[in-house]
């Protein structure tokens, strides 16, 4: 018997383009399933505990830091008060504050000494002024005011000098009380001794 190449046709059940069209919507479901799922998730909830519970954390970290500060603070207040003072805060609070006041006092009745001090001292003192013209050198002339000072055993607690060519300018605040004019009339003398040797240095050079 000869066999046929030829297949039987078979009338389909259901018609072509009605199967397409399934199949067709089939896909384009599947694809929406897909790509919903590819959508990012709605995670807003869950963030926001995230970091209401992250500034909590934060909050109690420096709460605690806070209340260690302090209590370091107490701590070592406590530690210059008085012997005896209680360590809880009302009783620290209260004696520090009064030792501020004791302090305050102190500090007035400090500076009442140190301003009588400071006027004793300067009626204690002399002042000299001192001028000499054209100065050979005015770092020699200060030299020769320091020296003659110290041979006559005077001490100079300040020393205001201004150099020029025209004149040399100094004022000298001498510790001890001694008469103004005869320091000066030493001074004097000591100037010329120093325009002398100068002047003579100079001219055998």
């Amino acid at each position: 018997m000869i066999r046929s190449a030829f297949v039987p046709y078979t009338k389909p059940t259901v018609p072509f383009k009605l199967a397409n069209l399934i199949k067709g919507r089939q896909n384009m479901n599947k694809r929406m399933i897909e790509f919903l799922r590819t959508l990012p998730r709605n995670n807003t909830s869950c963030e926001h505990l995230e970091f209401e519970k992250e500034r909590n954390y934060r909050h109690m970290v420096k709460e605690r830091l806070r209340r260690n500060k302090q209590k370091q603070t107490y701590v070592a207040l406590h530690s210059m008060l008085p012997p005896g003072t209680k360590n809880d805060k009302n009783s620290v609070l209260q004696m520090a504050a009064l030792h501020l006041q004791e302090l305050k006092g102190l500090k007035e009745e400090l500076k009442k000494n140190l301003s009588h001090l400071n006027e004793r001292a300067i009626q204690e003192t002399t002042t000299i002024h001192l001028r000499w013209p054209f100065p050979s050198s005015g770092i020699d002339s200060m030299i020769g005011v320091l020296t003659c000072l110290k041979s006559m055993g005077l001490k100079a607690r300040t020393i205001r000098s201004e150099f020029s060519v025209g004149e040399f300018y100094s004022v000298l605040e001498i510790e001890q009380k001694v008469e103004a004019v005869v320091v000066e009339k030493a001074i004097q003398i000591a100037l010329a001794d120093v325009e002398r040797r100068v002047i003579y240095s100079i001219s055998h050079q």
